[in-house]
């Protein structure tokens, strides 16, 4: 795979994690300030549909596979690790007393890379 190939695959992988983000933001509002669900039972719904989303759009998009139960069992397992990973770096950070800045900046330009090569050699292989 050409370079190029590669960078704008990234790319759309990163605008539709930020779609998912979004709607995921969206859900947890929605959720505990229309329907008065907890804000840990709303980002569970919100990340399962994130998730979803996230999945059925990369599939189609990033990397045009058709998706499966197999696929989409491997894509939510990088996903959670994925989360694992995001809670580590920020539960380190606040145990070293370092800024949640420093920790999202960390976040945002260490997970994504790892979690597009994760999911593009294992998800989608």
């Amino acid at each position: 795979m050409s370079t190029r190939r590669l960078v704008s695959q990234f790319g759309t992988f990163v605008i539709i994690g930020g779609t998912a983000t979004c709607i995921h933001a969206a859900i947890v509002v929605a959720s505990v300030e229309r329907l008065g669900i907890s804000p840990v039972a709303a980002n569970v719904v919100a990340f399962l549909a994130a998730n979803i989303v996230s999945y059925i759009a990369n599939g189609r998009i990033t990397f045009r596979k058709k998706g499966s139960w197999t696929i989409y069992l491997r894509f939510i397992s990088v996903s959670l690790l994925t989360l694992a990973v995001v809670t580590g770096i920020s539960a380190v950070c606040e145990a070293w007393d370092i800024s949640y800045l420093i920790s999202l900046a960390l976040i945002l330009l260490v997970v994504p890379p790892i979690s597009f090569m994760m999911i593009k050699t294992f998800a989608f292989r």
